[in-house]
């Protein structure tokens, strides 16, 4: 015990070490770098600042161009407060965004080797499989390159989601990571948990053809899913409620896709041989790195030459690589599937997150299997480790040279709090009415019309409320504020003190008629029940663990 103990610390140990490595840049440069994300996710968080203390920011009033998206309700927040309230209490804004990454690489390295080691019980090969996945280049790439907030967190719960479904399969212990995992995910990044739903409904039929154990795994299943849905109330009720309710439907982005963008193969080629995934100042590529896709390869050979000894999960874990790696190419068929659902995965890159993972699982599988003697599997694990992390070392090396060369407008403590002015041209925001699309440009630039004619209209913003002072010569005004109006339910609308009615015009914006010179209009958003009271499931299941720890700890032993 004492000796587990022991190891145990000096595990958590390397992996400090190593998170604070893979931050020593910090040292160097004292930037963010402009990523394909940063602008949307540094905004999310600067509302969340700038409203702290005072409540949840249905809208987006002080950043995203203050024109009322409600990207906090359509992309999880929750597990940005740990940041928030680190910054909100010391300053220093750019550290603490560096700070909340060794903590996010600790986090997803712990879970990490927990979830495999509850699944292989080989301590040597879930401590591997957690430093090549949690330093892997493609987790480098999300923080440095795209800064993508949200895949970077889901990706620390990822492995919890896939072993808690190995134990759903296996009928034993540890099945209720399944459900926790994929609450934790809602709550960081719903693409990455709609395509892990996509991977384990494919797992799931396959078991259903093959194990006449099928009926009590379905049971594992509906509760772990029943599960998830009360753990991630706070998020996805709200979030499913604006969704169907938004007029005319929901649009996520400002580019319509008509298919998935796959990387040409000669960037992807030399993406992953060089360590260099920038090409020109403004088109990246995203792959999982020359270490994983390689070992990966070379790993999968061996199980397939020696399948007679390999147990049957590593075969499944070996299969799902090669087609997470499959799935990010161009010898998928992504132009079957053009101009249907299947659109909103957008990115063939997504896959990367998974392929990463699975490889990583395998390398260190194959890496503890090679030899007889334990003393020469670790030296072997040790030498892939130390290989990984140096090549994910000189990518976030490279990255971050070529990125504050050629980048002028890198967020440092002042400027981190004006990103959307960073740019010459403000960012075009996410997740907005779709009849609002064809003037993102305008909205951008808070363009409204009064009577008529275009002008830019600023207002004062509030939590969750925006209010204009407008002041006309005309007796009877038309007033198209530049404040996006999603439903007609959750808002109102004052002028003067007064009620007054507002309808949606063309944009999806507010439009009123007043018969005043001078209006004081205060456009505020009116939380529904499911907003308010819908985070409050999330304490049944608690309450129900809670319950049955009590009821067996009462429970007379048998002797």
């Amino acid at each position: 015990m004492r000796k587990k103990v022991h190891d145990n610390l000096w595990i958590g140990v390397l992996y400090l070490s190593l998170a604070l490595m893979f931050s020593y840049i910090f040292l160097q440069y004292r930037v963010l770098v402009i990523g394909d994300d940063t602008e949307f996710h540094i905004g999310r968080l600067n509302e969340l600042i700038k409203t702290w203390g005072q409540g949840f920011p249905y809208l987006n009033t002080y950043f995203m161009d203050g024109i009322g998206v409600q990207n906090n309700i359509f992309y999880p927040t929750q597990w940005l407060y740990p940041l928030v309230v680190l910054i909100k209490c010391w300053g220093h804004p750019v550290f603490f965004v560096y700070v909340y990454f060794v903590l996010l690489s600790i986090a997803t390295a712990l879970i990490t080797d927990y979830a495999v080691f509850s699944v292989c019980q080989r301590r040597l090969q879930s401590v591997l499989t957690a430093i090549l996945y949690t330093f892997s280049i493609y987790r480098m790439q999300d923080f440095y390159l795209r800064f993508d907030l949200g895949e970077l967190i889901g990706m620390t719960f990822l492995p919890l989601v896939f072993s808690g479904f190995y134990h759903v399969l296996n009928d034993d212990q540890g099945q209720w990571a399944l459900g926790i995992g994929m609450a934790a995910m809602l709550y960081s990044h719903v693409m990455s948990a709609f395509l892990a739903c996509i991977f384990l409904l494919v797992l799931t039929l396959i078991k259903m053809i093959t194990d006449p154990q099928r009926f009590s795994i379905l049971k594992n299943l509906l509760w772990n899913a029943i599960l998830t849905l009360f753990l991630a109330s706070a998020f996805i009720w709200p979030m499913l409620q604006k969704w169907l309710t938004t007029t005319g439907g929901l649009q996520a982005v400002s580019y319509k896709l008509y298919s998935v963008m796959v990387d040409k193969w000669f960037d992807q080629i030399r993406a992953i041989c060089t360590l260099q995934t920038t090409v020109g100042k403004t088109f990246n590529v995203y792959t999982s790195g020359l270490f994983l896709i390689s070992f990966g390869l070379l790993a999968g050979i061996w199980i397939l030459t020696h399948y007679h000894q390999v147990e049957p999960i590593y075969f499944y874990i070996g299969v799902i690589m090669l087609v997470c790696f499959w799935l990010n190419t161009q010898w998928f068929p992504w132009a079957l599937f053009d101009n249907s659902t299947v659109t909103t995965v957008q990115f063939a890159f997504r896959f990367c997150e998974f392929g990463t993972f699975f490889a990583s699982i395998l390398i260190a599988y194959v890496s503890t299997q090679l030899f007889h003697h334990k003393k020469s599997n670790s030296l072997m694990c040790g030498i892939l480790g130390t290989i990984a992390c140096v090549l994910s070392l000189i990518f976030v090396n490279n990255t971050m040279t070529m990125k504050v060369a050629a980048n002028d407008y890198n967020l440092n403590n002042q400027t981190f709090y004006q990103c959307n002015a960073v740019r010459n041209v403000n960012p075009a925001f996410d997740y907005f009415p779709k009849k609002t699309n064809s003037y993102i440009t305008e909205l951008c630039y808070v363009e409204g019309y009064i009577n008529g004619k275009k002008l830019a209209i600023h207002g004062q913003p509030g939590l969750n409320t925006m209010s204009y002072h407008i002041q006309t010569v005309e007796p009877v005004t038309q007033i198209d504020l530049p404040f996006l109006k999603y439903n007609d339910h959750n808002y109102q609308v004052t002028n003067n003190g007064h009620l007054i009615a507002a309808k949606s015009s063309p944009r999806q914006t507010f439009l009123m008629t007043t018969r005043s010179q001078d209006n004081h209009i205060k456009i505020q958003y009116k939380p529904s029940l499911i907003d308010r009271y819908s985070k409050y499931l999330v304490i049944l299941p608690i309450i129900w663990w809670g319950f049955i720890k009590i009821r067996k700890f009462l429970k007379p032993k048998k002797y």
